[in-house]
């Protein structure tokens, strides 16, 4: 029986130094059905010319401009062929079975409808990248184990979200949602990714579908940490604002409305502190939400008629916990602020979930 057909997706821009390390790692993998497609998003360094000499094997694609990340994966997701798709940065290699162990997970089980591997430092592979993301109850979210060493994060288990620098999904729940949502295009924030792959995992378990973390499918990843600059400020805020109103029910908005009304006040205490251009950032953003109400009310109808589960089920694989220390800057302030911070979620998530619980409860009633 042949084995499934798998298209990695691989974006590349001005990629060239990192490209070689990744290719050969995924020629070599010991499943043998898949195809790689590199979408390049107009690199300027000679990447796509020196990839069509070196690998000619390889379907390329290149872009007329640079994307970014969200665009260009949404472009290469339209010329995705097979059962599953991998989306996968470029700067990283791979263990030899890391494509097999994340099939073999989705093979067992039909409700599973991503995957995440584990995504190691490449300069101290004892340690965790990401295991996939900790998404925070009001919306937030960050690198799920980063930091931690390795040994503490071998065990599979279900996630909230997994990461965008590499996560497999199911071909047709791929074209059911649309990939990457077309929302987050309607402000240009200058900045080209974030939230988008939360947002998909929330919207493909608002169907029922699970998220899965593998960790036998190991890869490394060239990491970078990027700064928290205004347009990458602007565009956090934007995903998670559109994450919340879009696909939260409206109970759920309505009993997370304090919560969230204190974390805007500490967006705003952020973007002061850091100066004029991340209050404008900021600005834009509010701006926006609140120039187009009927643009966010036909996004909120067009995601909610997707709903199957409530929001109770997806909820319960979120975190009261994330860890602000690193978009605050360190030091004794960011640690207090971190620290009052989840001991607050912690009661908040828990009484939240009681009632969530309980509507749940009597909406099955009512169904039966």
């Amino acid at each position: 029986m042949q084995e499934p057909l798998v298209t990695i997706i691989l974006l590349t821009w001005n990629s060239r130094q990192d490209i070689d390390e990744c290719i050969i790692s995924m020629l070599r993998q010991d499943y043998s059905n898949y195809h790689i497609l590199i979408v390049d998003s107009c690199s300027t360094d000679g990447t796509p010319e020196y990839i069509r000499v070196k690998y000619p094997e390889l379907e390329l694609v290149e872009l007329p401009k640079n994307m970014g990340y969200r665009k260009g994966n949404s472009y290469g997701m339209q010329l995705a062929k097979g059962q599953y798709v991998i989306v996968c940065n470029d700067d990283v290699k791979v263990e030899n079975n890391w494509m097999s162990e994340m099939v073999k997970t989705m093979e067992k089980d039909n409700s599973i409808g991503l995957v995440t591997p584990m995504i190691l430092m490449e300069d101290k592979p004892w340690l965790i990248n990401t295991a996939g993301n900790t998404v925070h109850f009001s919306g937030m979210y960050g690198p799920r184990a980063k930091g931690e060493n390795r040994q503490k994060q071998e065990t599979p288990q279900t996630l909230a979200s997994v990461s965008g620098c590499c996560f497999m999904i199911r071909k047709d729940i791929l074209i059911q949602l649309g990939g990457f949502s077309a929302d987050f295009d309607n402000l240009d924030v200058g900045w080209h990714a974030s939230f988008e792959d939360v947002d998909l995992c929330w919207r493909a378990q608002m169907l029922g579908y699970r998220i899965e973390y593998v960790p036998s499918a190991i890869m490394y990843h060239s990491y970078k940490q990027p700064q928290m600059f205004p347009s990458r400020f602007a565009s956090y805020e934007w995903g998670r604002y559109l994450v919340v109103i879009r696909n939260f029910s409206f109970t759920t908005l309505l009993l997370l409305l304090p919560f969230l009304l204190v974390l805007d006040l500490m967006a705003w205490m952020y973007a002061f502190s850091k100066g004029r251009a991340h209050i404008a950032s900021k600005a834009l953003v509010m701006k926006w939400l609140i120039r187009h109400p009927y643009d966010i009310l036909k996004m909120r109808q067009q995601i909610q008629a997707l709903r199957k589960v409530s929001d109770y089920h997806i909820m319960s694989k979120v975190d009261y916990r994330i860890n602000l220390n690193q978009t605050l800057g360190g030091g004794s302030g960011a640690f207090i602020i971190n620290c009052i911070f989840g001991f607050v979620s912690f009661f908040y998530y828990h009484i939240l979930m009681v009632i969530l619980k309980g509507q749940d409860f009597f909406y099955n009633m009512l169904k039966k």
